[in-house]
């Protein structure tokens, strides 16, 4: 059975109310669009593309005069401002990529107090003090390694078997190899590093970014977060097990890629508000242009 045909003069209403309808959500939704407004926000994103520009190649001169220079019988003096010059680059660049958001912030202070213990190995060998400086830089660098864990947690977190055995590997690893040398009183200490480094990889390959680069950002954290398990493995196996020629070179090389590596995450880690009319340049590149993401 057929339907009843609807006669002329309501297919007319009902054309003309869909009409109205559409006037409306169009009238909604459209963007209030400010040329110059948005042209001062696309010119700013792209001064601040140049500044990374900029930052990247100074972090990579920086990190190859410090590692030109490790070896050598420079003074301490110099050595520790060149040592520490990278790392404060990455903290620019963070900020920058980041603008000022979560992730970025956590990620800055992570960095922050990382040198500030690359300043106390430094001073170890040199300074007459009764303090243990290489505990010392070790505390501070717990306390990067736990800010960068917290930065992770402004991503969702999901943690899965797949997930959680690479930092079980790691931490029975280090148990294994490390526990016939360590002295008794420093167990606790050595191993509580090597929790944090575990939970710093657990986090790493958990993480859910929600920018506009995801699978980017969750690639650099998790090969920056394998990288500081790399270095601190070599620096305690090279401390309490058995002295590695170039320790302190490659222990450098690998650190400075875990920081960089971390620090490029913030790149499309969180959404950010764009410009409604233009975008922003990254959208432009992606092919994802007049989306807003709040």
């Amino acid at each position: 059975m057929e339907p009843p045909a609807s006669s002329p003069s309501k297919l007319r209403k009902r054309t003309a109310r869909i009409s109205r309808e559409e006037a409306d959500y169009i009238t909604q939704e459209a963007p209030d669009y400010d040329r110059a407004a948005d042209a001062k926000v696309l010119s700013s994103q792209m001064s601040r593309r140049q500044k990374v520009q900029i930052l990247h190649l100074l972090i990579v001169l920086g990190a190859v005069c410090y590692a030109s220079l490790v070896s050598s019988n420079v003074s301490w003096i110099y050595l520790a401002p060149l040592k520490v010059f990278p790392i404060g680059l990455m903290v620019l660049m963070a900020l920058s990529l980041g603008q000022g958001r979560t992730y970025a912030s956590r990620v800055a202070v992570g960095l922050v107090s990382c040198a500030v213990g690359n300043i106390c190995f430094e001073l170890e060998a040199v300074a007459q003090s009764h303090v243990p400086l290489f505990f010392v830089g070790m505390g501070f660098f717990v306390a990067g390694l736990c800010a960068m864990s917290y930065a992770f947690f402004a991503n969702p977190i999901r943690v899965s078997a797949l997930t959680s055995a690479p930092p079980i590997a790691f931490a029975a690893m280090v148990f294994n190899v490390l526990r016939p040398t360590v002295p008794f009183g420093l167990l606790g200490p050595v191993f509580a590093y090597a929790a944090v480094i575990a939970g710093l990889l657990l986090l790493a390959f958990s993480r859910q970014p929600e920018g506009l680069h995801p699978v980017w950002s969750w690639r650099c954290a998790s090969a920056g977060a394998v990288l500081f398990t790399a270095t601190s493995t070599l620096l305690g196996y090279s401390r309490f097990v058995s002295t590695v020629a170039h320790a302190k070179l490659i222990f450098m090389i690998c650190y400075y890629l875990a920081q960089y590596l971390i620090t490029m995450s913030v790149q499309g880690a969180e959404p950010r508000q764009l410009s409604k009319a233009l975008g922003s340049v990254e959208n432009f590149q992606s092919g994802q242009s007049f989306r807003v993401e709040s």
